[in-house]
């Protein structure tokens, strides 16, 4: 009799632990689920935001620096220059989306980024807008996110 109880306690002693270790893994799995959804959920919005800036400036730019194609040579352009100073929204330091994008721009990018952000656009030798589309897509690339 006293070994029928001390087999039932026993029993019941393991179901109980069984019991609490899965209500505590399940919720914990399904919250590092969640997570990683959310994460990749944000990442997809900052890609999405940053291209929509870095077209947003595309834009701008190619309206401050008319490209006049050259007749005859093929794809040589004159770059048009009025010698205004770039407006404000050319200043891509203060838009939102550039702050949360300098933060995963690799070293060298950033420098050059910070190098072409002090010319004025007409001055400038290569493209803004390509230089960070191409970062973004590394990123992207680097999320995991393609």
């Amino acid at each position: 009799m006293a070994s029928e109880i001390i087999s039932t306690l026993i029993s019941g002693g393991v179901g109980l632990v069984t019991g609490v270790i899965g209500s505590l893994a399940a919720p914990w799995a399904n919250w590092g689920v969640e997570k990683r959804r959310l994460t990749r959920q944000r990442r997809a919005e900052l890609l999405a935001e940053w291209r929509a800036g870095i077209d947003q400036i595309r834009i701008l730019e190619d309206q401050i620096r008319p490209m006049i194609p050259v007749p005859g040579s093929g794809n040589a352009f004159i770059v048009a220059d009025n010698g205004n100073p770039d407006p404000l929204e050319a200043n891509i330091g203060r838009q939102n989306w550039y702050v949360s994008l300098k933060l995963q721009l690799s070293d060298q990018t950033r420098t050059k980024v910070e190098e072409l952000r002090q010319k004025r656009v007409a001055d400038r030798g290569e493209s803004l807008p390509d230089l960070l589309a191409a970062e973004v897509a590394r990123i992207e690339t680097d999320w995991k996110l393609v």
